[in-house]
């Protein structure tokens, strides 16, 4: 006897979910820990940045209005020197130019002393104490710069050579030459004096350090944000002595992250106005707080509760999510075996309640796509019994019959055996075989039977034209497709014509590669408001065909157009189908539009 063997032990789906549970929630503990962590370093960086770039706005705004009150300042004394040398005495022109001097800058704002050079050679000072500086000034190589230049435009320079500066207050000077306004005459040198310590007052910042560097790159003054002297005169060091630190300053770029001297600053750059100068903000990131130890300290405890917690899950998932599971995995089985009557109980409002819903759903809608399959199967077999009985007319074969009884009385028995062999074939091609579709080729010889026959009968009334060329013999159509809607012509259309009438059947493959088949008369037509009622008749929904076998469809002459649009939809689908132009008393064209390729299908009519 076989032993039988053992099945290797499966781990059930409470262990799995516990186990699962343990391991996201340690997983996103710690990926919501290194998430956070830089999430807020990046948060800081982001507000630091912003704050620093809107610094360095108001930084270099400030240090631009100064320099604007220096230029006013200038144009001011210009016209004010204009005014005295017109006329007037040297010894009073040289109080006058003194007084002009003190008054200006006394008006603007961080302007802290101004020297005019007369061109014959005096000198003048708004304040005594730069008075001792004459020969310092006379000798500057900035004063024979100015000297060699021609125009009135304005020198901006850092008195590096002290010729302008005392008691230790450095300046920054704006120079021009002063000419007569009406002759342009050289009436003297004017030099007006910036204090660069009140531009480091401007500067005065918590958390950033400003630089100021002319259009050369030659630092001109800053303010360095740590109280600390000892990192204050590092940074000024580096900023000295390191080329490749200078050059950093001096990018393209508004702001930036850089190292200088170990740490991480953040870089801001603005220039200022038109004068090329330039003003460089640094935060050094490591003034910032960032309390990462205690941050790391909370996440350790919420992982520490995820993980006590997630004991818990046992025992709540397998008395709220396994049991329900397996009712339902028992109800799915009896579904999957066909037995759609199966409904879950529905006592929860969780997802398994929206899963037990859902089933409901699926099972009710499975059995009643299951009965309208059946119900559209058997309108099916009744619309097309419908149509075979639609088209096997007893007055026509009443007709026929007719004709030949009279053909064969007046001794015309060629003519009757004629008609006869036409009528054994029209009815041999429209009855015989089970198939639905046929041919092209099979369906153009319908037609034309029947077109012959009806010529026996209206001879006097009609002609008619077949021109579909061969290479469209075996596209595949519904068969009966043309033979109604003929029909539909000669006792609708050509009947009530006065004269004669033409029936012209044509077709061609189209540029897509689908095929047209065009069947035009010239009856007497159809108004707009019949057209329009027409296409809303035949166009309505499949149901319909039971009215019609019932004898209440509205308008039973249309049966037949009625039924070869929805055998086409039928048959081909929805881009497929017929449609329908006619003018009063002009005539009516059918318009069907066929795929050229069914190989399925026309292997099937082959057979």
């Amino acid at each position: 006897m076989k032993s039988v063997k053992k099945k290797p032990h499966h781990f059930s789906i409470i262990v799995r979910i516990t186990t699962i549970t343990m391991i996201v929630a340690i997983v996103s503990v710690i990926l919501t820990a290194v998430i956070l962590v830089s999430q807020y370093s990046r948060e800081i960086m982001k507000r630091s940045r912003i704050q620093t770039e809107e610094s360095i706005r108001v930084m270099a705004d400030r240090t631009e209005s100064v320099f604007h009150s220096g230029t006013l300042c200038q144009n001011n004394l210009t016209m004010n020197l204009n005014e005295i040398y017109t006329g007037k005495t040297t010894s009073k022109t040289a109080q006058e130019i003194r007084t002009a001097l003190e008054r200006n800058v006394l008006l603007f704002d961080g302007i802290v002393s101004a020297v005019f050079i007369s061109r014959e050679g005096g000198i003048y000072f708004s304040d005594d104490e730069i008075v001792n500086k004459r020969f310092a000034i006379l000798e500057s190589g900035h004063f024979r710069e100015l000297k060699s230049t021609t125009g009135t435009q304005t020198m901006m320079y850092i008195d590096d050579e002290g010729a302008m500066s005392y008691d230790g207050v450095k300046v920054i000077v704006l120079a021009r030459r002063v000419t007569r306004i009406t002759s342009g005459k050289t009436l003297g040198y004017l030099f007006v004096n910036i204090s660069q310590n009140y531009l480091m007052k401007a500067y005065d910042s918590e958390i950033s350090d400003y630089l100021l560097f002319d259009e050369n790159g030659t630092f001109v003054t800053g303010a360095v944000a740590s109280t600390d002297s000892t990192e204050s005169a590092k940074l000024d060091r580096i900023l000295r002595s390191t080329p490749a630190v200078r050059e950093t300053l001096f990018g393209d770029a508004e702001s930036e992250s850089i190292r200088i001297g170990g740490n991480t600053y953040l870089l801001s750059r603005r220039t200022i106005g038109d004068t090329g100068w330039r003003m460089v903000g640094l935060t050094n990131t490591n003034r910032f707080n960032v309390t990462r130890a205690q941050l790391m300290l909370i996440l350790a405890a919420v992982a520490l509760v995820a993980f006590v917690l997630s004991g818990f899950s046992r025992f709540i998932t397998r008395t709220t999510v396994t049991g329900p599971i397996r009712r339902l995995r028992d109800g799915a089985m009896k579904i999957a075996a066909g037995d759609l009557s199966v409904r879950f109980p529905v006592t929860r409002n969780d997802e398994i309640g929206d899963f037990a819903r859902t089933f409901n759903y699926m099972a009710e809608q499975n059995e009643q796509l299951v009965q309208r399959i059946h119900e559209e199967s058997q309108k099916k077999r009744e619309y097309e019994l419908a149509l075979i009985q639609e088209q096997v007319k007893p007055h026509f074969l009443y007709n026929t019959l007719d004709i030949i009884i009279m053909l064969i009385e007046m001794n015309r028995t060629r003519e009757a055996i004629r008609v006869t062999r036409k009528l054994a074939d029209y009815y041999k091609n429209t009855l015989s075989g089970a198939e639905e579709v046929v041919m092209l080729s099979r369906e153009k010889q319908i037609i034309i039977d029947y077109l012959d026959l009806q010529l026996m009968r209206y001879g006097d009334k009609f002609r008619y034209e077949v021109d579909i060329p061969e290479e469209l013999d075996n596209v595949v159509i519904p068969k009966m497709t043309l033979q109604p809607l003929v029909e539909n012509a000669i006792y609708h259309g050509i009947k009530q014509r006065e004269g004669w009438g033409s029936i012209r059947i044509s077709g061609y493959r189209d540029e897509d590669g689908s095929v047209m088949l065009i069947l035009a008369d010239n009856g007497v037509g159809m108004k707009q408001e019949q057209l329009d009622a027409l296409k809303e008749q035949i166009t309505g929904r499949p149901e319909e065909i039971s009215k019609v076998k019932m004898g209440t469809y509205n308008d039973r002459k249309h049966f037949g157009v009625y039924s070869v649009y929805h055998r086409l939809k039928l048959y081909y689908g929805e881009d497929y189908g017929l449609d329908i132009e006619s003018g009063y008393q002009i005539g009516t064209r059918i318009l069907i539009h066929i795929p050229f390729g069914d190989e399925e299908r026309t292997e099937e009519t082959r057979k």
